[in-house]
Formats: structure tokens, C-alpha cells, sequence
């Protein structure tokens, strides 16, 4: 094992592969240098988001393809095995893509290196999550092998200190390096003014690329750029902050429209604070029952509108599959008076990172259509069903405390073909004397024995002496 790496914080993933999530970098010069090129070039990117660029100084650069993955630096000596690690000090040990790289740099006559590159799979249109995936849960050699390494840049060749040099002077050494089938740069092209920098943008978004990588060396600034994808949706929920936030709009739920049918596509923050509790008391007037029950990460529910509001989207990126390579699918519903009515699940895109840019007061809600994703319209995969819940309990107790009312309720259901949670518990506990006299909670799993053991657990704690069952 390469003494530069904690054998006691790897885990065998498959025979020759180990992997650490973290803290397992054993050599302080290496730990030094990747933190000190992760706070100088990597954290210094700045992100942008355009078809067309227009508002970048741009003179004398170097531009290449962007790939999506997870930055990592690769490190080797002669004598030892090769590695990848991570800006948390996590490791892979035994990745094809090091192997094959340690191998054509020994051959090629050098000592040592330690490069800076992004870990992305070997597909056209990689993703971060499906590296993660097959670092983390590889289950044949074949996933491993679907990792390529991307070097973008240079710290160390042969212990001699390449950083001091500007980027370009760099590039040029990363074009002596030798190439492999996993391990390789990219193609780098100069750049002296606007028109081939957007030439050279276009010409990899065409080619289904995420975006570029581009460095102008006037000015010594990197700039991440991917195209701009923006969608007006329908709100048709919205999430409640508690405590503090107790009233306000926290995030709001958006929609596809098709014939009445309202075509769930993403859930978004609600940044402004200026503008939650105005967005609440709107929102809050057109509530509507609905027979689909989905919670957001903090298991607080959605609660559904009668959709009367416009909100436009921005998106880093998009796909169609869901993380087995399938399509991906989000729930449909439909307005029936003052109810939403599950539909079933309809083929759609999964934005990535999606943000509010804002409320448009000059949009319909009908226009909120699938005319904004050409070549695409409403595809229900499952049909609804006559019930897309049974209740598992539904209990009420009362009790009178200091001479006035208090109420305990629990209701649990189990969810069924609607691509939400398949257990719910939702509990509420009132009280006319307490200072917040209204309290709810929402627990969310897919496993009956866990949710009938926080039922259990709710009864038995909450529900003691003096409550009375209604």
C-alpha cells in the first residue's frame, strides 16, 4: 500500500479497488499543495450562465470543453502505486483511468506527478452523480473502467513546482504529457477575441457538451460558462418554513400545463426573504385539497394551490434519465374543483440546481405549456388508479389543560403508485394556551416496520395520562 495514504480508512469496493471518503491523504506536502491550488484556481472560477457570450474581457485565453464530474488530483512516484484524491482528503486507490496514466508517464521517462483534473465518465454528456455512483458503488470492474480523468492542469512534474507559471506555460507542459484511453487533456484552443470564443462555445454545445473552461490571461480570470436554461412553470404548491419562517413561502413547487393537467417539474427556493410572506398570504387563499402527498428534504409537506401564479426557473443543466438510465418521471396532476387529482407519472426533465429568477405577473398560468421544451409534450407512464393511498391510522385525542382545549391527532397512510414516499405520518398538536398553539410535524419512509414503530412510539409518548381518544 502507497504510504502516503491511511490503509485504515480504505474500504475494499472490489478486488483492487479501495476507496475513503475522506481524511485519508497521509502526507502533509500533498495536503499543502492541492488546498492551496483548490483556494487559488479552483475556488476561483467564476460561473456563468449565457447562449450567447457578450459581457466577457477577451484578448488573449485559452479555452477547452467542459466536463461534469468531481475534481480530483492525481498523484504518483515511481516505485508506488498510483491515486486520485479529492479536496476532503478522500481517496481511490486502484481506478484504470491512474493505472493506465502512471504507466504511459513512466514509460514517457518521468518520475513523478501530481495533476489536477475532473473525474468524469467516459459517455458523451457525463454528471457528477454517476461518478459518484460508480466511485462509491461499483458493482463490476466495468463501472470503474467507465471513468476517465480529464487533466486540466499541472502542479508538480518530475518534484519540480510547475504552479509559479502563468496557465498558458502550463498547457504547454500538460501537451507533452503522454495520453491514454481513460487519462487524457483536453483539446485547448487560443483565443484572441469574442467572436471564437463564441465560436468555439457553440461548436461544443452543439456537440452536446455541458459548456466550456475558459482562461484570459490578461487579466488572469477563469471562467466555468454552460448555456442558460430557463423554463416558466405554473406554481401549484408551496412549502411552509416553521419557527422563525413560520408564515412564509420557503420554496414553491412548478408545473407544465397540458389540457388541465398540471405536469410536476421541479420545486424551488424561495430566496428573497422579503418576499415569502407576501408569497404565503397569496398562495395560502387558493389552498386545494389534493389526493398526492410529497414532502421537501425536511419532510415538511407541500401544500398545493389552485395554480393562479407564474414563476420562471433557471437550471444549471438538465437530464432525462433517472439515476438507473431510465426515463425520469414526476407526478401529473389535475385541478377537479377545489382538488388535485393524481394522474399518474409523466416523462419529464429533472433540472439540476434549479433557482428562482422571478415571478411573472406578465405570463398566464395556460402558458406555462410544453411548447417550451420543443419536440416534447405530456406522456403519462401510469395510468391513475382508483386509490392512490390507504389509511393505516387516523387517531384524535383531547385533553383539557389550565381550562382550555387541546387536541392530538396522528394520520398515516401508505402511498401507492404516485413516486412519492410510500409511508406517511402526519401529526398535530394543538393547545388554546400555548403561546404557538398550533404544531405540526410530517415524517416520510419507505419502510412499514419503521413507520409503524413511530407510530408506536407517537402514542406511547404523546398520548399518557389524561388524553382521551375522540
Amino acid at each position: 500500500m502507497n504510504p502516503f495514504i491511511k490503509a485504515a480508512q480504505l474500504k475494499t469496493k472490489l478486488p483492487g479497488y479501495q476507496v475513503a471518503r475522506s481524511h485519508a491523504l497521509n502526507h502533509q506536502t500533498l495536503q499543502h499543495l492541492a488546498a492551496r491550488h483548490h483556494e487559488k484556481f479552483l475556488k476561483a472560477f467564476h460561473y456563468k450562465q449565457a447562449n450567447v457570450i457578450s459581457d466577457l474581457q477577451v484578448s488573449r485565453g485559452i479555452a477547452a470543453c467542459k466536463h461534469d464530474g468531481i475534481a480530483g488530483f492525481f498523484y504518483w512516484e515511481q516505485g508506488q502505486q498510483p491515486f486520485v484524491f479529492h479536496n476532503t482528503f478522500g481517496v481511490e486507490v486502484g481506478l484504470p483511468a491512474a493505472g493506465e496514466l502512471a504507466a504511459a508517464l513512466e514509460k514517457a521517462g518521468h518520475t513523478s506527478a501530481l495533476l489536477v483534473g475532473e473525474l468524469s465518465t467516459v459517455a458523451n454528456r457525463s454528471h457528477s452523480y454517476d461518478v459518484i455512483r460508480a466511485i462509491h458503488s461499483p458493482q463490476k470492474v466495468e463501472d470503474l473502467r467507465n471513468l476517465q480523468f480529464v487533466i486540466f492542469d499541472v502542479i508538480l512534474l518530475d518534484k519540480k513546482d510547475i504552479q509559479p507559471q502563468d496557465y498558458a506555460e502550463r498547457v504547454k507542459v500538460l501537451q507533452t504529457l503522454p495520453a491514454t484511453p481513460l487519462a487524457f487533456i483536453p483539446v485547448f484552443k487560443e483565443i484572441s477575441n469574442l467572436k471564437e470564443l463564441n465560436a468555439f462555445y457553440k461548436e461544443q454545445v452543439v456537440k452536446g457538451q455541458e459548456g466550456i473552461v475558459y482562461h484570459e490571461m490578461t487579466t488572469q480570470t477563469a471562467y466555468k460558462i454552460k448555456p442558460l436554461f430557463n423554463l416558466d412553470l405554473a406554481i401549484v404548491g408551496y412549502v411552509e418554513g416553521t419557527e422563525e419562517q413560520t408564515g412564509q413561502a420557503v420554496s414553491i413547487m412548478g408545473a407544465l400545463v397540458k389540457d388541465g393537467i398540471y405536469q410536476l417539474v421541479a420545486r424551488v427556493g424561495v430566496a428573497d426573504p422579503a418576499a415569502r410572506e407576501p408569497l404565503f398570504k397569496e398562495l395560502s387563499r387558493n389552498r386545494v385539497e389534493s389526493d398526492y402527498t410529497e414532502t421537501d428534504s425536511d419532510s415538511r409537506p407541500i401544500i398545493w394551490v389552485k395554480p393562479t401564479r407564474v414563476v420562471e426557473i433557471n437550471a444549471e443543466d438538465v437530464t432525462w434519465e433517472d439515476t438507473r438510465g431510465g426515463q425520469w418521471t414526476n407526478a401529473a396532476l389535475k385541478l377537479d374543483g377545489a382538488k388535485l387529482l393524481y394522474q399518474g407519472q409523466g416523462e419529464i426533465l429533472k433540472p439540476f440546481h434549479p433557482t428562482m429568477e422571478r415571478l411573472r405577473d406578465d405570463k398566464a398560468v395556460a402558458a406555462c405549456t410544453f411548447g417550451q421544451l420543443p419536440g416534447t409534450d405530456l406522456k403519462l407512464r401510469k395510468a391513475a388508479t382508483d386509490s392512490v393511498s390507504t389509511q393505516i391510522v387516523r387517531e384524535v385525542y383531547t385533553k383539557t389543560i389550565k381550562g382550555k382545549p387541546a387536541v392530538k391527532k396522528i394520520v398515516a397512510w401508505e402511498n401507492k403508485n404516485n413516486g412519492g414516499p410510500k409511508f406517511v405520518i402526519h401529526t398535530v398538536d394543538f393547545s388554546a394556551g400555548r403561546a404557538e398553539a398550533l404544531k405540526e410535524d410530517t415524517k416520510v419512509t419507505n419502510d412499514r416496520a419503521e413507520a409503524d414503530e413511530f407510530i408506536k412510539t407517537w402514542k406511547a409518548e404523546e398520548t399518557g395520562k389524561g388524553w382521551i381518544p375522540a
